[in-house]
């Protein structure tokens, strides 16, 4: 009897595997508390992995296939990946043993370790999902100083022919199109109503609660409306294209009140699940914008495709290549702990108050969210990257460490000194009032600097950048923020500094 493991991440229907019936193969599949127990997880990406995993391997069970499937609250359930296997390999006088190849870096050394110990065949296969290999990304960019992920795009775009001319050039002339994705959603505009969908997860939250699993968030469990299924995954990227994508690149960056979801796909969950493949993501994509120029513009295509093709990819790649030393740096030398704040959403700043709301509700935000209020929020105050990882990592429905490490870590901390992105990624309530209607409900003046009601964005932004002028200085892209800095008047310098240092002391207490 060959044994087959199937990750968690793993919910690949179209794999090879499953072509063919073979009453010779069984396959393994487990929920565990393995890595649940050392922070408190949302509860609604418990739910949406044991639910979507339960589903799959009862798909594969109806097309005929020998499933082992281990529940979280079974009484031989060893909670632990490799003891759960070794037993089954036992129980089924296994003869030859077979996995796709994990996404997860200690996974990964875990499977190895294990079948470097085995006296019968292993083989490690592909998941059968990404663009990529692990290593793409590093043989790109070997020889050169610095990886980018423009470079990368193009590299991808060329290769795979996405968006390209026979002459090698791209539609429109233009590789990106970020100066027509900037647009604000206008305030009198309805905005779009998401796709959701309605499944009754009773059973799953109870087994959750008596596995003993600390958890935080709401959890909707009686009407869970996250896709759960290939066939729902499919369904919600019908919906982004018929109804969403036609304006989803001008308002991608666009942050309010009155939608959480916008014009957003919210496939990250079905993708990094592997219900749905990114190729055939991308294929009809580029498909609705060929057979519909006249309602969907090139901007708001390329706009998704880069997001997919390109940040994926390349999060991916820079993860691959740099770890396990990533999760280790910290070029800033930020050691600020986590904010009580970030549990509850009890803060007077009505950005923060908004998304950790958002979040708390549905387990979700958008990029721009993550990015500019949250991201910008942890590196302008200092909060350590290991704070900031293990908040981003627990608390969304779609995080794997192998995209939300890189995003956070590089993109959002600059923790890297640069391997992700060209410059910290820090924001003013300028920028922030620019692309949101948040401070329009704020206790705090937007505009203001100095003053009792000013916006702590303004005083942090400064005093980083202030106190990270040695490790920042030899950036290009910073020379123009440190001139600004250094022609504003002493006392106004120092008064900035005052007031920052004064919000940062109020958050420890």
């Amino acid at each position: 009897m060959k044994l087959r493991l199937i990750l968690s991440d793993q919910l690949n229907t179209n794999h090879s595997w499953f072509k063919q019936q073979n009453d010779n193969v069984l396959y393994l599949m487990m929920e565990t508390k393995e890595n649940l127990d050392y922070v408190r997880q949302h509860k609604q990406k418990l739910l949406a992995k044991f639910a979507s995993m339960r589903l799959f391997a009862n798909q594969l069970e109806s097309q005929g296939h020998k499933i082992c499937y281990i529940h979280l609250n079974d009484k031989d359930n060893e909670q632990n990946t490799g003891w759960n296997l070794l037993k089954t390999m036992e129980q089924n006088r296994i003869t030859a043993f077979e996995y796709q190849k994990p996404d997860n870096y200690d996974t990964d050394v875990e499977l190895k370790q294990l079948c470097d110990g085995m006296d019968i065949p292993t083989t490690m296969v592909s998941s059968e999902h990404f663009f990529t290999e692990r290593n793409e990304l590093s043989t790109f960019f070997a020889g050169k100083k610095r990886p980018r992920i423009e470079s990368y795009y193009k590299h991808l775009r060329k290769k795979h022919r996405i968006f390209m001319y026979e002459d090698g050039e791209p539609y429109g002339g233009k590789w990106i199109y970020l100066k027509d994705n900037k647009d604000i959603f206008p305030e009198k505009s309805p905005p779009p109503v998401p796709l959701l969908f309605h499944h009754n997860l009773a059973d799953i939250e109870k087994a959750i609660d008596e596995s003993g699993i600390e958890c935080t968030g709401k959890a909707n469990s009686r009407d869970f409306v996250w896709p759960l299924t290939r066939n729902e995954a499919m369904e919600q990227l019908d919906y982004f294209i018929n109804t969403l994508l036609p304006e989803y690149g001008k308002y991608q960056n666009t942050m309010t009140m009155r939608s959480y979801t916008l014009f957003h796909s919210r496939l990250s969950f079905a993708l990094n699940q592997k219900m749905i493949n990114p190729r055939e993501v991308i294929d009809k994509v580029c498909e609705a914008y060929e057979n519909k120029h006249n309602t969907i513009s090139l901007p708001q295509v390329e706009a998704f495709v880069r997001k997919i093709l390109g940040y994926r990819e390349y999060m991916r790649g820079i993860y691959w290549q740099h770890m396990p030393e990533y999760r280790h740096k910290n070029h800033l030398f930020a050691k600020r702990t986590l904010p009580d704040f970030f549990r509850d959403g009890n803060t007077d700043m009505n950005c923060i108050k908004q998304v950790i709301k958002q979040n708390l509700n549905e387990g979700w935000l958008h990029h721009i969210q993550r990015q500019a209020i949250v991201g910008n929020f942890f590196m302008l105050t200092g909060v350590h990257p290991d704070e900031a990882d293990t908040w981003f990592s627990s608390m969304f429905v779609d995080a794997n460490e192998w995209t939300q490490l890189p995003n956070t870590r590089g993109l959002s901390q600059f923790a890297d000194a640069g391997i992700v992105g060209s410059k910290p990624y820090a924001f003013s309530a300028k920028y922030i009032s620019k692309i949101s209607d948040y401070c329009n409900h704020c206790k705090y003046n937007k505009g203001k600097k100095l003053t009792p009601d000013a916006c702590p964005f303004n005083a942090l932004y400064w005093h980083f950048y202030h106190r990270n002028r040695k490790r920042l200085s030899w950036i290009l892209r910073t020379k123009n923020i440190y001139e600004t800095w250094d022609a504003m008047e002493a006392k106004t310098r120092q008064a900035y500094l005052k007031k920052a240092d004064a919000f940062l002391v109020s958050l420890n207490q």
